[in-house]
């Protein structure tokens, strides 16, 4: 890290070297007796920012900086310590993944970033382009210490109308890369994004604060010089329905991409940790409660939609199998769409050992249904046990008194919460 915060400091002082006119600038503002410490910090962050969308704008000057990003704390350390009595902060985002509250304790592989945070060393315009969290979960950031950052934010309610202004704005990279929007590569102006009717949000993250990123929130900004942080994700119950909603758009047109995890896997098992006994259904928290509805309803609709899909391939003529847990495994990915399957998977005996989502069954490959087999790893009569378990297991509890899950806004940019 020192030889990091060298090069960054270097960097910087070169910068201003190179740029008297901005340098003249600060050194008034600083020097300014008038400002409030606040004013002050303020007006340089101003000027900063004026900088660098300038350099980002016009395209006349080349700058070169370097991002530390996505440094695995199980590697790398993190920065945040148990004090004398080997207690930890109650905010340590070493402890978030395992919350009682965070879904993401369901997930049973290490995923750096979900299960374990990742650590951040920026320098001088330092970018982090706009982006979603993965599966469109929550993230949260938090600045250990140096130079502020610069957040601009889109709520979810814009996320249609602001990859529609990203690509009218760069229609020959989109051309050449459909899946920019994954890349993390693209800066669009608040300036820009305004002109679209796009509500942008800013925040300066000074040492000290947090910044919470809600899910299908685009994100994006830059550093004004050497700092580090550290962040991770997480996922609450009213991420569920969303989540499932990040797999869809990533199984087709300018969103497609391959998933990290098996969404229905983490439902799944989420559900039956809900059913285990080991929780007193008159004994949770409001929000457990939420939780355990939120759960009842998406696990519903996986299951539901699972059955519709096993009794189509059986009226096809596709002979099904029960094979049971871990066949499927999680870097089993359908060669049409990248999603994980999970409840089941269909295979062909041209390609025995590659396996292939249900919807996408008869598009991987030209082959009559008698070749091909479903494989099931969760039968319907285990899902039917999960759900009637859960049913069971929320009659102890009241019912959130306001509809739990509010209207999700389409993909296409109607009815938005």
């Amino acid at each position: 890290m020192e030889e990091f915060r060298e090069k960054a400091d270097r960097v910087k002082k070169e910068y201003l070297k190179s740029h008297p006119e901005l340098t003249e600038k600060l050194f008034r503002v600083q020097e300014n007796s008038s400002l409030t410490k606040e004013e002050t910090d303020d007006e340089m962050c101003r000027l900063w920012e004026e900088e660098y969308w300038r350099i980002v704008d016009t395209c006349n000057e080349e700058v070169e900086t370097e991002y530390g990003n996505d440094l695995d704390v199980k590697v790398f350390d993190s920065g945040f310590h148990p004090d004398r009595d080997g207690k930890r902060h109650p905010w340590d985002l070493n402890k978030f993944p395992s919350n009682s509250l965070c879904l993401l304790k369901a997930l049973d592989i290490p995923i750096p970033g979900m299960t374990s945070p990742w650590l951040y060393l920026g320098m001088l315009f330092a970018t982090f382009c706009f982006h979603t969290e993965d599966h469109f979960l929550y993230s949260i950031n938090y600045h250990h210490l140096g130079a502020p950052k610069i957040w601009y934010g889109v709520p979810r309610q814009g996320a249609t109308k602001f990859e529609q202004a990203l690509r009218e704005n760069v229609p020959a990279v989109f051309k050449e890369s459909p899946d920019l929007l994954h890349r993390l590569v693209t800066m669009i102006s608040p300036s820009v994004a305004t002109g679209y009717g796009i509500n942008m949000c800013r925040a300066v993250q000074n040492a000290g604060e947090f910044i919470i990123t809600c899910p299908e929130a685009y994100h994006g900004g830059f550093n004004m010089g050497f700092n580090c942080g550290e962040a991770v994700n997480f996922a609450l119950h009213d991420w569920l329905p969303i989540g499932r909603q990040a797999v869809e758009f990533y199984q087709k047109g300018a969103g497609k991409r391959a998933v990290v995890f098996a969404h229905n896997k983490l439902l799944h098992d989420l559900c039956k940790s809900f059913t285990d006994g080991s929780l007193d259904p008159f004994c949770l928290s409001d929000d457990e409660v939420e939780c355990y509805y939120t759960c009842l309803e998406e696990y519903t609709k996986s299951m539901e939609e699972e059955l519709v899909l096993r009794s189509w391939l059986k009226g096809e003529g596709v002979v099904g199998n029960y094979v049971g847990r871990h066949k499927i495994k999680e870097d089993d990915e359908c060669p049409v769409c990248s999603t994980i399957p999970f409840f089941s998977a269909v295979s062909c005996a041209c390609r025995p050992n590659k396996l292939v989502c249900l919807r996408h069954a008869f598009q991987s490959c030209g082959c009559s249904s008698s070749q091909k087999k479903l494989h099931l790893q969760v039968s319907a009569a285990e899902m039917m046990m999960v759900k009637k378990n859960l049913e069971m297991k929320n009659r102890g509890s009241t019912p959130p008194p306001r509809p739990l899950i509010p209207e999700l806004h389409a993909r296409n940019g109607t009815a938005c919460r």
